[in-house]
């Protein structure tokens, strides 16, 4: 029963997650052909809120 109440929990730091937005990083690789080099660059991106996951949540968490 242990492994279910954690399951739920992850889910629902998953959907609230997804309801709400986060941001992530990202990494872009350019590669440069001339010396024959690779450069990667970390860029911040934002995951907006989806608002099914909201409903979702809401539906299942709420009461």
């Amino acid at each position: 029963m242990e492994d279910r109440a954690k399951s739920v929990m992850q889910i629902e730091k998953s959907i609230f997650k997804a309801a709400t937005g986060y941001e992530y990083e990202e990494s872009e690789i350019k590669a440069n052909k001339k010396d024959n080099t690779t450069e990667v660059k970390k860029v911040k991106k934002h995951k907006q809120p989806d608002v099914r996951a909201a409903i979702a949540y809401l539906n299942l968490f709420c009461e």
